[in-house]
């Protein structure tokens, strides 16, 4: 998978407006919405570990008590009224996207003055199936 174009078919998902912003959104639509294949993960981690705007917080565990890697992702430009993040939450053991979460660290338009998760996303499974309602 070539990088250029897997960061802008993701980017579509989300309209494109803000290159990274939408970059973001547009992985965690995918796992939204898809079963994501291992060399279709891997090919999105990749694209990431190059981003300049993903920061690397290290060990912790998801709303769910699992262990997780969490990267933060600057959510929009600093130039507006707010500051934000996105986190990414990753299973070491799988390598596969289990969370997501937009937090603010303020938000002068909502008087948000400390660190407030603003939602989330938790991934319990994702597999294919022969039929609907299947297990």
């Amino acid at each position: 998978r070539e990088p250029q174009q897997l960061a802008d078919a993701l980017k579509a998902q989300w309209g494109g407006r803000y290159d990274d912003q939408s970059l973001l959104y547009g992985i965690v639509s995918l796992y939204q919405t898809h079963v994501v294949p291992d060399d279709l993960a891997g090919a999105i981690w990749q694209l990431l570990s190059t981003n300049p705007a993903i920061r690397d917080l290290g060990e912790t565990t998801d709303r769910i008590g699992r262990p997780a890697h969490a990267f933060a992702f600057e959510s929009f430009p600093k130039d507006r009224h707010n500051d934000s993040f996105d986190l990414l939450l990753v299973s070491p053991e799988t390598g596969r996207l289990i969370g997501w979460e937009w937090v603010a660290v303020n938000d002068a338009t909502h008087n948000i003055t400390e660190p407030t998760v603003l939602g989330f996303t938790v991934w319990l499974e994702s597999k294919f199936v022969e039929n609907v309602g299947g297990r």
